[in-house]
């Protein structure tokens, strides 16, 4: 799949940092799930470090850990929960891909850039200024590439990407200076 046909374009104009592991997650998840799974919890970090350092309504935790940020009030209760639940199953499900000696399966790792999905489009539409996503539509698994498939603008390695203070400040700079 090509990024310009990724259920995650929303995100591109903004949150270039964030579309472009989402992308990868997605041109993942089917042939190559446990990195796919890992890269979905990088970019819940990217987000979620971008959310704290730009929502004044967020109060940064005293230890800059993705778990700390997660379990703040302020971030539970966000979207009724909602953005909590599917934070913390990215998080977990990430967590036992680097962890755990069992494999994850393919169906893992579609069930994670679901959740990421969801996160992203209650990021996107909480925070966007210039492309809000429409909240009606749904992440869609039938649309995740065939494990066949494999493109040069598909690379095996996930996105280096910055680390999470970097891309948040990426992110920021977008955010203000759209294209």
């Amino acid at each position: 799949m090509s990024h310009g046909q990724s259920q995650f374009g929303f995100l591109e104009a903004e949150f270039a940092d964030l579309y472009r592991l989402a992308a990868w997650v997605e041109d993942h998840a089917l042939s190559d799930p446990g990195p796919a799974i890992i890269q979905a919890r990088k970019a819940l970090e990217v987000g979620v470090v971008w959310m704290f350092e730009n929502d004044r309504s967020l109060v940064e935790p005293w230890d800059r850990k993705l778990n700390e940020y997660l379990h703040t009030p302020e971030f539970k209760a966000l979207a009724g929960g909602m953005v909590f639940a599917v934070a913390r199953k990215i998080q977990q499900k990430g967590n036992r891909a680097v962890h755990d000696a069992r494999t994850p399966t393919q169906m893992d790792a579609v069930e994670v850039a679901s959740a990421l999905y969801q996160f992203c489009v209650y990021l996107a539409f909480t925070y966007g200024r210039v492309v809000k996503p429409d909240t009606t539509v749904r992440f869609d698994p039938r649309a995740l590439p065939n494990p066949t498939e494999t493109t040069a603008a598909n690379p095996a390695e996930p996105p280096a990407g910055p680390a999470p203070r970097d891309a948040a400040a990426t992110a920021r700079g977008a955010a203000e200076n759209p294209a």
